[in-house]
């Protein structure tokens, strides 16, 4: 059995500087993934924040599709009145003579 000293071997040395070289590595890779995490965190805040504006978007759309259904169905009706038909047959003979006259 050998009786070692307690100098460091080239062994060791190299050994040390192989952990020493392998723990900067890992370091660097930690704070580039910290990065990308980082980003991917970013992006999806932002599109958490896109899709509620596109939301509101979407209600002040469906809101105005409403507003408009209404208001052609409100035309319909005035279309369908007494009233309008008689004015329409009454002013029809005047809109003939004008397009005529152009």
């Amino acid at each position: 059995m050998a009786v070692t000293s307690g100098a460091p071997t080239p062994d060791a040395d190299a050994s040390s500087d192989d952990l020493t070289r392998s723990l900067a590595a890992l370091t660097a890779e930690i704070a580039d993934l910290k990065l990308e995490l980082w980003s991917a965190r970013d992006a999806a805040m932002g599109a958490v924040a896109q899709a509620g504006t596109l939301r509101a978007r979407n209600a002040e759309l469906e809101a105005l599709i409403h507003q408009l259904r209404v208001e052609v169905d409100r035309l319909a009706h005035v279309e369908h009145s007494v009233t309008y038909r008689i004015g329409d047959r009454l002013v029809r003979p005047l809109r003939a003579a004008r397009r005529l006259a152009r």
